[in-house]
């Protein structure tokens, strides 16, 4: 298989973020500014999940939770709008966070992962014949050393696209195993 250039998260997006958030220079370290504690404010990493990565694990470090302690963890788009107003924030987002509304503790550190296989299978349910997904599910069972279900999405990859020379190298690749 080929390698891929993966650029993974590194630390938090310091040009584009909540008007309510600052930021230290290294990038790590977000502080709350906002002059009541109640209203929303969303940040996100400096890079995207990409999506070759089968399984991502990152950790958050609540050092101060504030008055109410109501701190929410979780996925959102590119598209995502961080200076909505507070109300939007909390309907729009914080009902599909992986954590929402968890009473947070200082000094507690939570441990957070994506696992693009969960994603990839339910795409796949709604666009059986999704070239991508295939692809990157194939993928990531050879990864897993889910050896049957990569020969799978390759064999369906290549019904679809039969001339496609990666899914042809990677389908020999793993017929070997």
């Amino acid at each position: 298989m080929e390698l891929l250039d993966v650029v993974l998260p590194t630390a938090w997006d310091i040009e584009n973020k909540s008007p309510l958030l600052n930021i230290d220079s290294n990038g790590l370290r977000v502080i709350y500014t906002g002059l009541d504690d109640n209203k929303a404010a969303i940040i996100r990493a400096n890079h995207p999940i990409p999506s070759q990565c089968g399984i991502f694990y990152f950790e958050v470090e609540i050092i101060n939770k504030g008055k109410n302690g109501m701190i929410g963890v979780g996925y959102c788009s590119k598209q995502n709008d961080k200076k909505k107003d507070d109300s939007i924030i909390k309907t729009d987002y914080i009902n599909n966070m992986l954590m929402p509304g968890q009473r947070s503790k200082e000094n507690e550190l939570w441990g957070c992962g994506y696992h693009a296989l969960e994603d990839l299978t339910r795409l796949l349910k709604i666009e059986p014949d999704n070239v991508t997904a295939l692809k990157y599910r194939g993928e990531i069972n050879y990864i897993m050393k889910r050896y049957d279900e990569s020969i799978a999405d390759l064999e369906k990859l290549l019904t679809i696209k039969p001339n496609d020379t990666w899914a042809t190298e990677a389908y020999e690749l793993v017929k070997e195993l």
